[in-house]
């Protein structure tokens, strides 16, 4: 029993990196939105274009360096710099590169446009603008969507990152994007792990919502400490290929029980 399911590793630590991908994870995300950079963030596009710094540029370099697998740059949100960033990151090798914080349908076409289909382009779902060009997303050759639940949240006023989920616009979002386009949001860890959300209930939600890849999340490296990789891989994906076998009354009582667990959540706030 398998489910066709992505799971991608955010590291920059190429020993850890060389381990999970022997052991079966299927792409690794530099994250250059996490650095500070000396950016134009924020800034209009018509802002002097700087490159990106030596950290972002050596983090990249040293991961694509280290492995074959897939690996995917997430840059910082569009600005003055995304151009250099673009070029930095295809002229290191990265396979695909993340935009998050999408605020206009033209900043999705200037980087495909850029890009010219020299690596892959994702996009992340996390603002209000991003919410309303949903719909013109799909026609675009972009290869996946993740929606950042945490940044999602800000912008919607929500009081905790998982109101999203319990609400329906996650669900409302992956309705206005083609049923082929590859999407995810959230992060896994061991099925039986998970706090102050057990795994396995994401597991049943994303397979519920049709994702395709997910991350794994901070707390897995800590919940597979002194665990083999490959089995701690293969309990997940085992999970989620158990949750596509799910009768309808089972997947309404899983979603029920993650509401619930939500509004624990909630509540205590």
């Amino acid at each position: 029993m398998t489910y066709p399911f992505q799971l991608f590793l955010c590291s920059t630590d190429t020993p850890l990196i060389a381990a999970a991908v022997t052991a079966g994870v299927d792409g690794v995300i530099v994250e250059w939105e996490d650095i500070e950079a000396d950016s134009n963030q924020g800034q209009p596009e018509t802002s002097p274009a700087k490159r990106p710094t030596p950290k972002m540029v050596n983090q990249l370099s040293q991961v694509r360096n280290a492995t074959d697998t897939w690996v995917i740059c997430r840059l910082n949100p569009y600005s003055g710099q995304t151009q250099a960033e673009i070029e930095t990151a295809v002229e290191l090798g990265a396979d695909e590169i993340w935009l998050p914080k999408v605020a206009a349908l033209s900043e999705v076409e200037a980087v495909l446009a850029q890009v010219n289909y020299r690596c892959k382009v994702g996009i992340v779902v996390e603002t209000l603008a991003a919410l309303e060009i949903l719909p013109l997303l799909s026609p675009l050759p972009i290869t996946r969507i993740h929606v950042g639940i945490n940044d999602l949240a800000e912008a919607l006023g929500n009081p905790h990152s998982f109101c999203a989920i319990a609400d329906g616009t996650v669900e409302r979002i992956f309705q206005q994007i083609s049923p082929s386009m590859p999407h995810g949001c959230m992060g896994l860890t061991l099925p039986d792990k998970g706090d102050p959300i057990p795994s396995r209930l994401i597991m049943g939600e994303l397979v519920r919502l049709g994702c395709t890849f997910s991350l794994l999340r901070r707390s897995f490296l800590a919940d597979v400490q002194g665990q083999d990789l490959s089995q701690a891989l293969s309990k997940i994906r085992t999970g989620l290929a158990q949750m596509t076998s799910r009768p309808p009354s089972v997947i309404d009582s899983d979603r029920q029980a993650l509401n619930q667990r939500i509004e624990k959540i909630l509540a205590a706030l």
